[in-house]
């Protein structure tokens, strides 16, 4: 049986909790907020070869899991652009990430993002 390499499989699960809108609220148009958490894992790997290395060394701390968190805000000029009142159609982003566990090296770690898209 012929063997698959380099295969990534790729998988996304996203709950979204839609809140009653009775009440009334002044959000700024254009502003959205954005909360995520992800799981990542990676399963051993199978490293082998005929040259008498230490091919199993390569495999170790190949499996891993990883917990993370982002929470971002955005800002988009899209309908200020349909309504011809904003010359460019854009959309402005920062974000903050977090790592917050995970095993086999892989380490706790933070960042700041920021985005910018320009639509044409």
């Amino acid at each position: 049986m012929g063997r698959i390499r380099n295969l990534v499989l790729n998988g996304t699960f996203r709950y979204e909790l839609k809140l009653p809108d009775e009440e009334v609220l002044r959000v700024p148009e254009g502003f959205s907020v954005s909360l995520l958490y992800e799981y990542g894992f990676g399963l051993k790997h199978d490293i082998s070869g005929d040259r008498g290395f230490a091919y199993a060394s390569l495999e170790d701390e190949t499996d891993y899991t990883e917990h993370v968190g982002v929470i971002g805000l955005s800002y988009s000029t899209i309908p200020l652009f349909k309504a011809k009142r904003f010359p460019i159609p854009l959309v402005a982003s920062i974000s903050y990430r977090k790592r917050f566990a995970g095993s086999n090296n892989v380490l706790k770690s933070e960042y700041i993002g920021f985005g910018l898209q320009i639509f044409f």
